[in-house]
């Protein structure tokens, strides 16, 4: 991995000490095999290790290939920004040229409650970018209301933002009306209304990756909203795990850190909001992080028909699928297969490209989904590489 710039160096040791006095928060409910075990690292060691967790150097133009029955291409996409139309610190055009910088094909603004940026000029002509129009909705606290739950609208249609008074049902309602990709923002971030058995099904993602993933404890929670989404999956939901940026222009955030791996159509905003909502995305640490893609073989033919996001069905009778994990600069990582029952298999990575080739014995009722984690140390909380979304078993 090439050296890191001084600055680079600055941010990651303020960012562990800072994780480091957060304290170590632990998941409520993960999957069976991945919940924190008690071990000997000191809260420095690990927040020192978390920093660099995740982070690798795959050139950010290496794309993987095309799974079979699919067609477009792998667009790297930065989520949930705020630019200083209203509450980040940084310019939206200094924002811009810090995705292509980072080799992001698009990005969302996302600013809190106003659409203003979005009909600013840079976002208008944005160049080879692809700019997702979109707002960060909130109801305000100090206007009473006790609904907290904040979304990323992502394609919002119109230039009024949604009102801040309206209640978390309401918002969804003109949300849906006004056509947006509605993206669950850190659920667990506040007490709020997100926190349901079930996610309300007028979402299409939830953003179970806000920022570093290690800085979950005490105001972001990833390690809850995964699992808070792992059970809406297993009780038959379909839902886009999703990452965000949260970026407000601090000195410790980044662009790209998480970015989403998304397989469009085209281009396109409207093409990449399609693949969002079908699940075809893979969640990165960084724009340079290992990168998985998840398919399954349902007849043994060779053909890897189901995507991850793809609904693949079994008439719940037992089948023996073939699944294949492919990942991009993954070397020295663990690839885990997760299921409803928890993680079914575990694979070491050998090399920076690797295919892997599992036989699994699966019934709808039994597993429900297949989805994949790559983790640079399996067992410990802060840990997270990237993610894929499920193959969906109906």
């Amino acid at each position: 991995m090439p050296s890191l710039s001084p600055r680079i160096r600055v941010r990651r040791f303020l960012l562990a000490a800072l994780v480091a006095g957060c304290g170590g928060g632990s998941p409520s409910d993960q999957p069976r095999s991945l919940a924190p075990r008690a071990h000997e690292d000191g809260p420095r060691d690990t927040a020192a290790m978390a920093m660099m967790d995740g982070q690798g150097d795959v050139p950010a133009s290496a794309r993987p290939a095309v799974p079979d029955a699919h067609l477009g291409q792998w667009l790297l996409m930065t989520n949930h920004n705020h630019s200083g139309y209203l509450d980040g610190r940084k310019t939206l055009t200094t924002m811009m040229q810090a995705a292509r910088n980072a080799g992001l094909d698009a990005m969302s603004l996302t600013d809190h409650n106003t659409m203003k940026g979005t009909q600013s000029p840079e976002f208008q002509n944005p160049g080879d970018l692809v700019m997702i129009r979109g707002m960060e909705w909130g109801a305000l606290r100090e206007q009473g209301e006790t609904v907290l739950g904040h979304a990323c609208l992502l394609g919002l249609e119109g230039d009024q933002p949604i009102e801040t008074h309206f209640s978390l049902d309401q918002m969804l309602t003109e949300a849906t009306e006004r056509k947006a990709t509605i993206v669950i923002n850190h659920p667990f971030a506040r007490n709020n209304q997100w926190l349901q058995p079930d996610p309300d099904p007028r979402a299409h993602a939830v953003e179970v990756w806000n920022h570093w993933w290690a800085l979950v404890s005490p105001v972001i929670h990833n390690n809850e909203a995964l699992a808070w989404w792992n059970k809406a999956l297993a009780r038959g939901q379909r839902l886009t795990a999703f990452g965000g940026t949260d970026n407000h222009g601090h000195f410790y955030d980044e662009i790209d850190k998480p970015t989403n791996m998304v397989l469009a159509a085209r281009r396109d905003s409207a093409a990449m909001q399609a693949a969002i909502r079908r699940g075809h995305v893979s969640v990165l640490a960084s724009a340079r992080a290992a990168r998985p893609v998840l398919e399954v073989d349902a007849d043994g033919d060779g053909h890897f028909e189901a995507l991850q996001g793809d609904d693949l069905p079994l008439s719940g009778r037992l089948a023996r699928l073939k699944v294949r994990i492919r990942v991009q600069g993954g070397k020295g990582l663990t690839a885990l297969l997760i299921s409803k029952r928890g993680v079914l298999t575990r694979r070491r990575l050998e090399q920076a490209d690797a295919e892997l080739l599992l036989d699994v014995a699966a019934r709808t009722s039994d597993e429900g989904f297949l989805r994949v984690e790559l983790r640079k140390h399996p067992d410990r909380w802060w840990s997270m590489t990237a993610l894929t979304n499920p193959v969906y078993l109906r």
